[in-house]
């Protein structure tokens, strides 16, 4: 016993945890304290289940809105309400509909939560607020709120409680804030570049584009930040969906089965850290694609990351592949540009259409740079493994050192997973199914609503996608939103349009195509830029009816009456600034298309939630709404011309406010 509390106090010292099952990242499952009971949120149904891991009756704790997140404080539950703006504060000891301890207000559409091992503080990320919340548990009162960027929506935080990290969808967004001193950095993730697969090109390499895509995780010991992420290659030239033709290189991996560098490529950014959280380096993508137990390629995005009590494995979930994927923490093999001069000479490395990047030394250009090799475009590879867990994985918690539970939100499930052997398993690239299942709630969405959502999700439905691609819907379309990026098609650069709100009202969908419905779209997109086998009718209209049952926003500065909203209001409205004339009604478009920037007629999209949405423009070239705005100073596209500048904020800030 003395030897167990001295080791304890000793990683306790050194940053670490002191019970290793602890969440350090925010995630959608929440454990007991001695983990006998597994706690999960119901998004649609707007409650939270509680699952005896023994078996038994489960429990039902109502929350109302959207609940999104949940955290432990000492025997209390915090959940994010999303659509409410509330964190609530939950008793599940206390009596039948007397759960509920605290309600407070923390802005709008807060995502993650985390909370310190000694339940005495409270983090919130209030994603459209662009802040994140402290919270003091002993009162539920704000102690402290930091500004960060680009919608944050998860968090990690480090056992020291001197570091806490914010993860954002767009901007490769993580940023870290000081718990001692407020401040708030912005943390570089490693960059990683190919070549293009067109022979005929120029071999000249380029960078993908890194997004977060999902709760990160500190290991329990403090030393290492993982960072769930998906490179992207948006330099390559997309098909146009119209013409049928399918542009995800080859099918994802090579014929061997080895891995390879394709359009999207999941990754596990590694940090590693320092006694107090700050990051020793830079970093290095860990490439998270893997075979499952059942033989299916898994390739799709992460959506959380949780690192196993003894701190030697992560558990990746990857909701678009129905799948848990399992690789080691810093076992670092180093990129493989270190490791090998030639393709092919790793079984498990990644096949790649060349080696060699040209150096930018002037005296040898053109000349093949011997110091820098480009290979599987710069991924650490390691063995990965991958078990199969249907309805759209999104979070694993442990309650026992060799026992977790991973959260299937889309079918509303629970597995428990034995994970004793997932070690040796993972060496063998191989780990077996050896989970039980318990349904945690009933839908309350309608069958098409369920089905769409499915298919919207899923890179493993044939009729989707085409076999190894990784890529779903959600892939760009990310929450039933967008991306944040433009993208090659052969019809031009398409910024990733938002999907928020009720689409089918602002039909003709896509930029410039003339498609009357998301369902049409569906069916196109589906088959000729994913690479499925084509979608029927009714599933299609079943996506149609996922896309029309989301939400827009929740702009807290939409119907404000600030003087400085109203000023706008009244300029957008003006007819010589002529806003109104397109963007007028209800929907704020009119459904019809200009030709403005460009000679080919581009469709006026909605600025229901434009804020939300950038970049702007059809093309993507217009990076913020002031940057529209200005462009409009030409006359082209409205006419702010004769606008002044204290006038183009108060525009601004109307437009925001949408």
């Amino acid at each position: 016993m003395r030897a167990t509390i001295a080791a304890s106090l000793l990683v306790a010292c050194g940053g670490g945890l002191h019970d290793e099952r602890v969440a350090t990242g925010s995630r959608t499952t929440a454990t007991s304290r001695n983990g006998d009971v597994v706690y999960n949120v119901n998004v649609d149904e707007g409650t939270v289940t509680a699952i005896p891991g023994g078996g038994g009756a489960t429990t039902t704790l109502d929350v109302g809105g959207e609940p999104t997140r949940i955290a432990r404080v000492d025997h209390l539950l915090v959940v994010t309400d999303r659509l409410n703006r509330q964190l609530v504060v939950l008793d599940p000891q206390a009596a039948p509909g007397n759960a509920e301890v605290a309600r407070m207000n923390v802005g709008a559409e807060p995502v993650g939560v985390v909370a310190s091992e000694d339940g005495k503080t409270v983090w919130v990320a209030v994603s459209m607020q662009d802040q994140v919340v402290e919270i003091d548990a002993a009162t539920w009162t704000e102690t402290r709120r930091f500004d960060v960027l680009h919608q944050p929506q998860w968090l990690a935080l480090h056992p020291s409680e001197r570091s806490l990290f914010v993860a954002s969808p767009y901007e490769r967004g993580i940023q870290r804030i000081d718990l001692r001193s407020g401040a708030v950095e912005d943390i570089a993730l490693p960059v990683t570049t190919r070549l293009p697969p067109d022979p005929n090109a120029s071999p000249i390499p380029f960078d993908l584009v890194v997004r977060v895509t999902g709760d990160p995780s500190i290991t329990p010991d403090g030393s290492e930040l993982g960072i769930p992420t998906l490179y992207v290659d948006n330099t390559t030239s997309v098909a146009d969906p119209s013409n049928g033709d399918e542009i995800i290189p080859g099918s994802g991996y090579g014929s061997s089965g080895t891995l390879v560098v394709s359009r999207t490529n999941p990754a596990v950014v590694q940090i590693p850290l320092d006694g107090s959280g700050r990051p020793k380096g830079d970093g290095e993508p860990v490439f998270a694609g893997a075979i499952s137990n059942e033989g299916d390629i898994v390739r799709s995005y992460p959506t959380s990351l949780t690192a196993s009590p003894e701190g030697d494995l992560w558990y990746v979930t990857m909701e678009a592949s129905d799948a848990v994927v399992v690789l080691p923490i810093g076992e670092d093999q180093g990129r493989e540009e270190d490791k090998h001069g030639d393709t092919g000479s790793d079984e498990r490395s990644f096949d790649t259409e060349a080696t060699l990047a040209f150096t930018e030394d002037s005296e040898h250009e053109g000349q093949p740079d011997r110091t820098t090799r480009l290979h599987a475009g710069g991924f650490v590879t390691r063995p990965t493994a991958a078990f199969k867990v249907e309805g759209g994985p999104k979070s694993v918690s442990f309650t026992e050192t060799h026992v977790a539970y991973v959260h299937g939100w889309l079918d509303r499930k629970l597995r428990s997973i034995e994970t004793q052997d997932h070690k040796n398993d993972v060496e063998e690239q191989f780990v077996s199914d050896n989970g039980t299942v318990r349904v945690v709630a009933d839908s309350v969405l309608p069958l098409s609503v369920q089905n769409g959502r499915r298919l919207f999700t899923s890179a493993v439905d044939e009729d989707m996608a085409g076999s190894g691609s990784g890529i779903s819907c959600s892939t760009c379309h990310f929450d039933g939103r967008n991306d944040g990026l433009t993208w090659p098609l052969e019809s031009g650069p398409r910024q990733t349009p938002s999907l928020a709100g009720e689409v089918g009202l602002t039909a003709p969908v896509t930029w410039s195509e003339g498609v009357q419905s998301v369902a049409h779209e569906a069916q196109i997109t589906s088959k000729g830029r994913m690479g499925g086998e084509g979608l029927v009718t009714p599933d299609a209209n079943d996506i149609g009816a996922y896309v029309d049952a989301t939400r827009h926003i929740d702009n807290p500065d939409r119907g404000s009456t600030d003087a400085l909203i109203l000023e706008g209001k009244d300029l957008f409205e003006r007819a010589d600034v002529a806003c109104a004339s397109c963007h007028g009604g209800e929907i704020a478009t009119d459904n019809l298309s200009h030709a403005l920037f460009s000679s080919e007629a581009m469709q006026t999209p909605t600025l229901i939630g434009v804020r939300a949405t950038a970049p702007y423009l059809h093309d993507g070239s217009a990076k913020t709404l002031r940057d529209v705005l200005e462009l409009s100073r030409s006359g082209v596209m409205g006419d702010t011309s004769m606008l002044t500048d204290a006038q183009m904020d108060a525009l601004e800030a109307y437009v925001r406010s949408l």
